[in-house]
């Protein structure tokens, strides 16, 4: 036997637990300047958690912003020379490049070595030690 529109099934209960969509524009942006009384205290939370962390992710994030800068002024000296078929200009925007990727490198190197406990860094090379003795054969693996 069909079902008809009396005997369809019942719609379910609505669910208000859910956050509904503003129903009009004006209201989503007072919904959302309502919404930035909140980040005062996330703001404090998350600096309570870990002030040092905060800094240095505040301070790298200023830095790594100046990189278009950068890389823009670099990549306008390699075009200049390509323009007008100067290959010093050319070689030198290169080597600029290069000394600074291996500058950047170093430092993160000396931040990554500057951040690493001691006895990490110790345990790391007696990990690597001993993956390298355990490759040659007729050595012992030394007792722990």
């Amino acid at each position: 036997m069909p079902q008809t529109m009396s005997q369809a099934t019942p719609k379910p209960a609505k669910d208000t637990t859910v956050a509904e969509a503003p129903q009009s524009a004006g209201n989503a942006w007072g919904d959302r300047l309502r919404a930035l009384k909140n980040v005062p205290p996330v703001l404090h939370f998350v600096w309570e958690s870990g002030p040092h962390i905060v800094f240095w992710n505040i301070t790298i994030r200023i830095l790594v912003s100046f990189l278009p800068v950068g890389i823009g002024v670099i990549g306008r000296y390699i075009i200049d020379g390509s323009k007008v078929n100067d290959n010093v200009k050319v070689f030198a925007g290169g080597l600029l490049v290069a000394l600074l990727a291996i500058a950047i490198e170093l430092v993160l190197a000396l931040v990554q070595r500057w951040l690493t406990s001691p006895g990490l860094r110790r345990e790391r090379r007696a990990t690597m030690a001993d993956a390298v003795m355990s490759r040659i054969p007729g050595i012992d693996q030394p007792a722990l």
